[in-house]
């Protein structure tokens, strides 16, 4: 086995089991934040602001994974956030709540910026597969995850599922510690980044739009998406923590298998020369079943249409999103470009909350999230056509 193939199986592995621990998290706080009586508005805050110091660490993955190496950004980001996961039962208030949700964001964000970046690396040409590959294992995993949340809390209770997905945070970061052998980085002749370098934003144009973008559609997702996910289903059609858990896994394995497949398809060069038009369909059809689901009344069938969302659009436009970015940053500060471009859209999640909380509670319109999330990825992904007269990735 060549040791990029070993670097690549290491990274697989650390993915799933953080994944398994980021699905009992993800699913777990809203939960518990409704168990200690946290209103729906607050909820928005909590989610909204730990969004907050994103840009900064994504910057400081990028900048500083291109000098220092991706592994130990990879490694400490696992197990910062490991310890976060573990401290949320340990916290009452919203305020010590968000600040703990704070750190397990950051860290997150600093593996999520330097994973795709060592990907590419270890696999060159055949990013699309590999990508599509971690993300499956990543998605799956997750649903795992979410799965085992419903049974957890109810055999345990709604804090201790905190302490099994620090457990397995923690097992990851050793994982990669043990498994991960990063190759000697050439020197990239790039200029050692200094923190005013955050604020300069020399993005080409091309990066810019995918900037926008991605800012707008990350609004529409966090509107429909974090903390308000599974308080909708259970608020609207009354559904118990165990078939809640089973909807977070449904909707995770409906991405998580087809992505697997999907970057390999996507590899394909008859494929590759209609990924812009497979782009617009796959993000309008997603936000028309994200808003279909807030709209529908019929709990099954709300349900169903709401699970299918990722099935006929993240499953499509999230591979070749990744592969737009990687193939437009500039080769020489690749790590640096990649945080920036996601770092500033990736701010789009902290109105996506806020909005939600809004709509949902000083509004009281139930379905609103839903609605306006859905029409708003749409708006945002149709941006990303600009590229469609750029080089292909």
């Amino acid at each position: 086995m060549t040791p990029q193939r070993k670097n690549l199986l290491a990274i697989l592995l650390a993915a799933a089991l953080q994944a398994v621990a980021f699905g009992i998290y993800e699913t777990g706080l809203p939960l518990y934040l409704q168990f200690i009586g946290i209103p729906l508005m607050s909820m928005g805050l909590i989610f909204g602001i730990s969004q907050v110091g994103m840009l900064a660490v994504r910057w400081l993955a990028g900048t500083g994974s291109d000098t220092l190496g991706r592994k130990p950004f990879y490694a400490s980001a696992l197990a910062v956030s490991s310890c976060a996961m573990g401290l949320i039962p340990a916290s009452a208030a919203p305020l010590a709540i968000g600040a703990v949700k704070t750190a397990r964001d950051m860290a997150g964000t600093m593996y999520d910026a330097v994973r795709p970046v060592a990907v590419y690396e270890e696999s060159g040409p055949r990013f699309m597969k590999w990508i599509g590959r971690v993300d499956g294992v990543i998605y799956t995993f997750i649903a795992v995850g979410a799965l085992s949340t419903g049974w957890l809390i109810s055999a345990l209770g709604y804090r201790w599922p905190f302490a099994v997905a620090a457990l397995l945070g923690f097992t990851a970061a050793f994982v990669l510690l043990r498994g991960y052998r990063e190759r000697r980085r050439r020197k990239s002749g790039a200029a050692v980044p200094v923190f005013s370098d955050l604020f300069r934003f020399d993005l080409t144009p091309a990066l810019w739009t995918i900037v926008v973008s991605n800012f707008i559609l990350n609004i529409g997702i966090g509107t429909s998406h974090s903390f308000y996910l599974l308080l909708f289903f259970q608020d609207k059609f009354g559904f118990s923590v165990t078939t809640l858990g089973l909807i977070q896994m449904l909707h995770r394995l409906s991405l998580g298998v087809p992505i697997f497949f999907a970057g390999a398809l996507m590899d394909r060069r008859p494929v590759r020369r209609h990924y812009m038009s497979i782009y617009a369909a796959s993000v309008m059809a997603q936000g028309l079943f994200i808003t279909g689901a807030g709209l529908i009344p019929g709990a099954a069938l709300a349900t169903g249409v709401f699970i299918l969302h990722d099935l006929v659009g993240a499953t499509f436009w999230g591979p070749i999103n990744s592969s737009l970015i990687q193939s437009h940053v500039r080769p020489n500060q690749r790590g640096s470009d990649v945080a920036l471009v996601t770092g500033l859209s990736g701010l789009g999640w902290i109105f996506g909350p806020l909005l939600a909380g809004w709509l949902a509670d000083t509004m009281a319109w139930r379905d609103g999230p839903f609605v306006v999330g859905g029409l708003t990825s749409i708006c945002g992904g149709l941006l990303m056509l600009r590229l469609a007269n750029r080089r292909k990735p």
